[in-house]
């Protein structure tokens, strides 16, 4: 079970002036400036030291970038007023009495005081949960004066969180579908709180997440959309609930590829930096199980939905062509929209260039979103009602505002639509896909069986 993102390229550390000076003033041998060194280390359990205090970190989430029945990714935010830490992190199985640490990378969270760490921790269990505590790394030695040069330990300051990885099989595997979050900061909060006591596994989020499109005077919104995700997506052991994004037209500077430039870097400052996961080309793959693959894709935002993106879709179905796999595709833009018009551009592209490809592929379901508001169409295939279609759901209504939709029954291809807040919980059981539309009350207001 593997990731396939649109790129393998690794990020670099910043070579900002004011941190190298930061820097050199703390530490003369460092094992992790930068992209930072990577490897396992074994440290006990909590290593005592008189320098040591307790750290909160400005916001901690979770999301893979590798197979996520071996693997987790662990993303946090220091603030520069915390002085240098090494991106490191210690993990045990509960109860273990020493911590294997690992260093990862960091990256600056643009327009702000902030230093975004991620680390990826491997050689997991499937379907087994672990601790694990942020720290620091200390050179080893009497003295400064006579310290090894390459002797570490790890020292853990952070508070006690824990991860879950995902069993080797979808059957039975609890998840969210949404997208189009942060604008009510109550509703938000209301739909991450009821999402966790579904007891979701992950959740797969299409776009739209902050609304701070790539301007540095909305920064606070990303900070509050982080601090209420952790305060509220938690599962009933304590563990984080891990995050899996896509893009929307909110984490680009302009709403389309056309708009104010094109390129990742510039169009979107905020979103390949705060997420490990899809990377920089701003759509990836994920073989959550070993029979469910989410297609995480970019509706034409930082890319084409055409062109690179259609090439890179095109191999990695044909790698999983006949494989019994469940594809899921998630992404912004709907091809068929409840609010907006059926002939719009991007919905018309997505249309003839992705559509085709999904139903050679066998997807069952897609989730869109961008619409603020809710919809399901009967099954789709190839433009008409068909009883081997696919079924697009969703329409992105999580925590912002709704807005009117289409009378569905005077539009060909929707079977509900209506101006609601929403998220969707998927579970496969026995091979038929069950997927509810829950509202911040917490009540569902529709379903659909999938066989």
């Amino acid at each position: 079970m593997t990731l396939f993102p649109a790129s393998r390229t690794r990020r670099s550390g910043p070579g900002l002036a004011a941190l190298m000076a930061l820097v050199l003033g703390l530490a003369a041998c460092d094992p992790a400036s930068g992209e930072g060194a990577s490897g396992e280390n074994r440290a006990e359990a909590e290593a005592p030291s008189s320098a040591t205090s307790d750290f909160e970190p400005a916001a901690l989430y979770l999301t893979w970038t590798d197979d996520p029945t071996t693997t987790m990714t662990v993303q946090w935010q220091h603030r520069w007023e915390d002085g240098y830490r090494d991106p490191a992190l210690g993990w045990r199985e509960p109860g273990a009495s020493e911590w294997t640490w690992v260093v990862g990378h960091w990256d600056p969270f643009p327009f702000s005081d902030r230093i975004i760490n991620t680390v990826t921790v491997e050689g997991l269990e499937p379907d087994a949960r672990y601790e694990f505590r942020l720290g620091r790394l200390e050179q080893e030695g009497p003295s400064p004066e006579d310290r090894s040069t390459d002797g570490f330990r790890f020292v853990p300051d952070g508070p006690l969180s824990c991860f879950r990885t995902l069993p080797r099989s979808a059957e039975g595997l609890r998840y969210a579908v949404g997208g189009d979050l942060y604008g009510d900061p109550e509703v938000y909060r209301a739909m991450n709180r009821t999402l966790a006591s579904e007891g979701v596994r992950f959740a797969l989020i299409g776009g739209d997440l902050a609304y701070a499109n790539g301007r540095p005077d909305r920064i606070e919104k990303w900070y509050d959309f982080f601090r209420i995700w952790e305060e509220e997506m938690v599962t009933e052991e304590g563990c984080p609930i891990p995050i899996v994004v896509g893009m929307g037209n909110h984490e680009a500077h302009g709403d389309t590829y056309e708009d104010r430039g094109r390129g990742t870097v510039n169009r979107s400052p905020y979103f390949p930096r705060l997420f490990a996961f899809p990377g920089p080309d701003m759509y990836g793959l994920l073989d959550l199980t070993d029979d469910l693959t989410v297609l995480m894709l970019d509706s034409h935002h930082a890319e084409p939905v055409h062109g690179a993106q259609l090439e890179w879709l095109d191999a990695q179905l044909e790698l999983r062509a006949n494989s019994g796999r469940e594809i899921i595709p998630v992404y912004h833009v709907p091809a068929y929209p409840s609010v907006r018009d059926f002939e719009g551009d991007i919905s018309t592209r997505i249309r003839e260039h992705w559509l085709p490809r999904f139903e050679a592929a066998g997807v069952r379901v897609a989730f869109e979103n961008h619409d603020h508001a809710y919809k399901r169409t009967p099954p789709i295939r190839g433009g008409e009602v068909h009883d081997d279609g696919i079924v697009f759901i969703g329409d992105g209504a999580w925590g912002v505002g709704v807005r009117d939709v289409h009378d569905a029954s005077a539009t060909w291809y929707l079977e509900r639509a209506e101006s609601l807040h929403h998220a969707l919980v998927v579970e496969s059981v026995g091979g038929v896909l069950e997927v509810r539309a829950v509202g911040p009350d917490g009540q569902t207001f529709d379903e659909v069986r999938i066989p």
